[in-house]
């Protein structure tokens, strides 16, 4: 570096003496292309030495927020005859710091209430039939206008601290284990500040992992699969972040909610999308998006501490408690599809169907 600066210094030098007989407005074309020459290299290495890569940041010349209406159908299908009691719940998102909801309209042929889990807050419709004689099926729409705004900086961050503690604790799919203390450790060391610690976790799973939905066991949100395969969807990355986080005392939580294709107007949408926060002490809860940096390594560095408005949040946690029936104790992993039970029992044949177009 000490080189180049030198012979940057000397041909600008040269280029403002005027030399003996030569007019000082004529300057040679090769002491030109060559001060350009270095004026790029030494911008480059400059950029390499501060760990910066020269590309276009994601997220500059993206809309700070996005408007659309979003349709959430869902189906209890083929109810079966000896049934005499269903209760239904479908995630239902909130107004926040970073979207608003608007407008919500319900299609239901029975009656229904509006009700939170007690542990996160998350909102839920809930269907409660008891009867001798039940539909075969039913059908409900829940569609909504969403505001989403993008998260670009620290001014965006949400800063509530009520609930840090219980972001600390383990769930039932990250534990607060040896493997993932010993992930952990492998990026960590004495003295590190905790920023430092997420950025060294999140640039170690980006760089360790694969995006991969092929095999079984993808999907869950386990953190162990993770540290062990090195695979998974967007909760398999996000899971294990949580956990490294956490046993390094780092709160941190897990969303979900529905990508939003930034290049389409309208559409349906194929499935759910998730994501994560940590908290940072004086800033607030820090978003960032693993797997979507591990796809848009152009966009990697947008991805730790900011988030585009393409996306709708409906819920927030894991092991989510359900107001099910009294005597039961039903806790759900994550909480994005409609969770259904028929006599008491968990009932999987049901139909869903997103779709979103923009206002």
């Amino acid at each position: 570096m000490g080189e180049i600066m030198s012979t940057l210094m000397k041909n600008i030098q040269a280029m403002s003496i005027p030399m003996k007989n030569t007019p000082t407005n004529q300057l040679s074309n090769r002491s030109i292309q060559t001060v350009i020459t270095l004026l790029i290299a030494v911008f480059f290495l400059t950029a390499s030495q501060y760990g910066q890569a020269f590309v276009p940041e994601y997220g500059q010349d993206t809309e700070d927020e996005r408007s659309f209406k979003f349709t959430y159908h869902a189906s209890i299908n083929d109810i079966p005859d000896s049934a005499n009691s269903v209760q239904a719940f479908i995630p239902v998102p909130q107004s926040g710091k970073h979207q608003t909801i608007d407008n919500l309209d319900v299609r239901c042929d029975y009656d229904y209430l509006f009700v939170r889990d007690k542990a996160f807050g998350n909102k839920m419709l809930m269907i409660q039939l008891n009867s001798q004689s039940l539909p075969d099926t039913i059908p409900v729409t829940l569609s909504f206008d969403v505001q989403r705004q993008a998260v670009r900086n620290s001014e965006d961050y949400i800063t509530d601290i009520n609930d840090r503690s219980r972001y600390l604790q383990p769930d039932s799919l990250i534990p607060h284990d040896e493997q993932i203390i010993a992930e952990a450790e492998k990026v960590t060391e004495a003295g590190m500040a905790k920023s430092q610690m997420t950025k060294s976790f999140y640039d170690r799973l980006i760089g360790t992992m694969e995006y991969d939905k092929s095999g079984r066991g993808w999907g869950r949100g386990d953190a162990l699969f993770a540290c062990n395969k090195r695979e998974g969807n967007c909760t398999d990355f996000h899971s294990l972040f949580i956990g490294m986080s956490r046993v390094r005392d780092i709160p941190a939580r897990f969303a979900i909610g529905f990508p939003i294709p930034p290049d389409q107007k309208k559409g349906t949408i194929g499935g759910y999308h998730c994501w994560a926060s940590f908290y940072q002490s004086g800033k607030g809860w820090v978003p960032v998006d693993i797997s979507e940096a591990w796809k848009h390594r152009d966009r990697k560095q947008f991805y730790y501490g900011a988030l585009d408005a393409d996306r709708v949040l409906f819920t927030r946690g894991r092991d989510i408690p359900l107001p099910v029936e009294e005597g039961q104790d039903v806790q759900l992993n994550y909480f994005i599809y409609p969770h259904v039970r028929v006599n008491g029992q968990s009932y999987d044949n049901v139909t869903t169907e997103f779709t979103f177009r923009d206002l």
